[in-house]
């Protein structure tokens, strides 16, 4: 069975939903405000869509993968953590953004246009043949 994007979203949507509606295991899986909630799924897509990105995608998708597990765990920082904290993690995520696009560069071929080929003369359309 072939591991895609979809299904580690869902789960990261649906565990937080369970712990939601029926009730809490602990103080670590206390999901008691909508805020919480929605900030928990943010973060679980969000880290799953990085892991995908990392492990998973394809080295093409790569990028566009860990831009937007990026922004969706980036989105739960409303909740998560402290204010002061969110900015050091976005920048820590600029910078793993910067890794990651560097890593996908270099893994990519280069495309080069090949040596011109000669033309004869008077074999162009616009030589009236």
């Amino acid at each position: 069975m072939r591991v895609g994007w979809g299904l580690g979203a869902a789960v990261g949507l649906l565990i937080p939903l369970a712990f939601f509606f029926f009730g809490t295991l602990g103080s670590l899986t206390d999901v008691g405000t909508l805020e919480r909630l929605l900030a928990i799924i943010f973060l679980l897509t969000g880290g799953w869509t990085l892991a995908f990105a990392v492990f998973i995608g394809e080295s093409k998708d790569r990028l566009y993968y860990g831009v937007w597990g990026l922004v969706l765990a980036g989105l739960s920082l409303f909740d998560v953590v402290p204010p002061g904290d969110a900015i050091g993690i976005f920048i820590i995520a600029i910078v793993v953004l910067i890794l990651l696009r560097v890593y996908t560069s270099r893994n990519q071929e280069m495309v080069t246009a090949g040596p011109a080929t000669k033309a004869t003369p008077g074999a162009t359309p616009a030589a009236g043949n």
